[in-house]
């Protein structure tokens, strides 16, 4: 369910897309309850559907057909709202799962050559935390749930050269080193970049780390999640969720609902 935009330097820059239908089966039935966030739509769609608000204020055209997501509070809304469906679809995890995002701080390129990628990225290692995505149906209703289950998988944090680099290039550099690699990564126009905090919580143990969101114009004609790539290397999901295509499990009931 994940296909990899680029893998250099000991890290992934992953992108999620949703799991392919397979051909023949038969689809469910209209969802009486369908997931705030579309394939679409994306993670910008999903922060205007939560924050109830229209596209205006969020996406700015920068002219020759690109749009990007505007402003800090825009980003911020969207950070916040990607999060916090990924804490959604995990709602009936066991133990409990909770998610909480703050102290946001943006970049604009200016910045890149002077900030360090260790201080907006933490390394995958340490306590990571995988997500088990399931799918579960109600066969009578015809209708399907995502539920996702996380759980915490422990990397030893003795550095290889090439990740222990990291520590000591700037933005800029590891995105040089990064287009120089790929030169069709989504990466060779950020624009802008947002790092905040991110506290997850599994049970009784807890993860604080950072994480970054890089924004990169997208063509008017695609779609809004291209807008942006997810920098998180400590929990999976963020856009899977964002695009999944069931709505979450939020009731085990659901399950043995009947039709009416």
């Amino acid at each position: 369910m994940r296909r990899v935009l680029v893998t250099t330097l000991c890290f992934l820059l992953a992108m999620m897309v949703p799991p392919p239908s397979n051909a023949g089966e038969n689809q469910p039935s209209p969802d009486p309850d369908p997931p705030t966030a579309t394939t679409s739509g994306g993670l910008t769609g999903l922060a205007k559907n939560l924050a109830n608000t229209d596209s205006t204020g969020l996406v700015d055209d920068l002219g020759s057909g690109k749009a990007l997501v505007s402003g800090a509070g825009g980003r911020e809304l969207i950070i916040r709202a990607a999060y916090a469906n990924l804490e959604d679809y995990s709602r009936l995890a066991e133990p409990s799962f909770s998610l909480v995002v703050d102290d946001f701080y943006h970049l604009e390129p200016e910045d890149f050559a002077t900030t360090f990628w260790s201080d907006i990225v933490s390394p995958s290692e340490g306590l990571l935390i995988d997500m088990h995505r399931e799918t579960k149906h109600n066969t009578g209703l015809g209708v399907s749930r995502s539920e996702y289950q996380p759980s915490f998988r422990y990397v030893g944090g003795q550095q290889s050269g090439k990740s222990a680099r990291l520590t000591t290039m700037t933005i800029a550099e590891v995105l040089g080193e990064v287009v120089a690699a790929d030169s069709e990564s989504n990466l060779a126009e950020v624009a802008a970049m947002t790092s905040f905090q991110v506290r997850a919580t599994i049970g009784e143990n807890s993860r604080v780390y950072r994480a970054s969101f890089a924004w990169v114009p997208a063509m008017a004609k695609m779609t809004e999640q291209t807008a942006l790539v997810v920098l998180d290397q400590v929990t999976q999901g963020v856009e899977e969720a964002a695009v999944d295509r069931y709505a979450p499990l939020r009731d085990r009931s659901f399950l043995r609902r009947k039709p009416n």
